[in-house]
């Protein structure tokens, strides 16, 4: 039964809901544990990783966005290269794929190239999954290097699209992350786009590091958690907080060694064993010293009046 509603939703059938949520109109997936559910509950997904990277993504920038999902940054960041830029999204999973499409006609973008194919370090063909859309999941989360079974995709590397520009681009791809750089390479050395390349991985991704290393990226960490309590709907409930536990993103952000960019308030990822929790051990060792310090100058300057 298809129903039209007067508040966020404005259209529900089936497995499907239309939200209009912070960065346009978007079909989702009811059934989504994550991405889907976040912009349900809350009217968005991601929305410190779309505030970080808009600092480096101006207008008329190409931007391609690798395991795109269902566009959830793919239409903010076409809203942000405008009319003369260009994004390049891919997502192999086809009922992922075709909401990605939808999400990309709902808000009326024509700068957008989708494209139902993965992306690695060689061309070929690969099984994705068929996935039951009313089963609750986290859809964007599998891996598509182990299935014998589902759908033949096309496989092909960035260095065969032959781009002249490239200005930013996104991988999130689980467990694919590396195969991608390295089908990237020459693309990489002549481009030098910024990268923002997932990898939260709590033992972390050593070759993913190295890879990028190799291609003279420096890296630094972009750690934030899932829920934004200032939310787009105002909805104090947090569902991505079980107990003590809570969901977090944890990306790289990567500027090219030739480009003096200004990275301040992030941390440095230190090696290639170096991994999301011990940046986090980090992040809350210099809160500490901070709280010390600060409290340290407090106490001096009462003593001194």
């Amino acid at each position: 039964m298809m129903n039209t509603t007067n508040d966020h939703t404005k259209l529900e059938n089936s497995y499907l809901k239309i939200k209009n949520a912070k960065r346009g109109f978007f079909a989702i997936n009811k059934n989504d544990t994550v991405i889907g559910k976040s912009l349900d509950t809350y009217g968005e997904w991601s929305e410190h990783i779309i505030e970080a990277i808009s600092h480096f993504i101006e207008k008329e920038c190409v931007v391609l966005d690798v395991g795109a999902y269902i566009g959830a940054l793919t239409v903010p960041i076409a809203k942000l290269v405008g009319d003369q830029g260009r994004v390049i999204a891919f997502e192999p999973q086809k009922t992922s794929f075709d909401l990605l499409q939808t999400n990309i006609t709902l808000n009326a973008l024509h700068n957008v190239d989708c494209l139902n194919m993965a992306m690695s370090d060689a061309e070929g063909v690969m099984k994705t999954p068929l996935l039951n859309v009313y089963n609750e999941q986290d859809f964007s989360e599998f891996c598509m290097d182990h299935y014998e079974n589902g759908e033949d995709i096309c496989v092909n590397t960035v260095d065969n699209l032959g781009l002249q520009r490239c200005d930013f681009m996104i991988v999130d791809t689980p467990g694919m992350e590396t195969n991608v750089i390295k089908g990237a390479s020459q693309m990489l050395s002549q481009c030098r786009p910024i990268m923002y390349v997932r990898n939260v991985k709590e033992n972390g991704n050593p070759a993913l590091v190295e890879e990028l290393f190799n291609q003279d990226y420096k890296l630094w960490w972009h750690i934030q958690l899932c829920h934004n309590p200032e939310n787009y709907y105002q909805n104090e409930q947090n569902v991505f907080k079980v107990g003590d536990n809570e969901m977090a993103h944890a990306y790289m952000l990567g500027v090219h060694k030739s480009l003096a960019l200004p990275m301040n308030g992030l941390l440095e990822v230190e090696s290639p064993d170096d991994n999301c929790i011990r940046a986090i051990e980090r992040l809350q060792e210099a809160f500490v010293a901070q709280q010390e310090a600060n409290a340290q100058n407090n106490t001096q300057e009462v003593t001194a009046s």
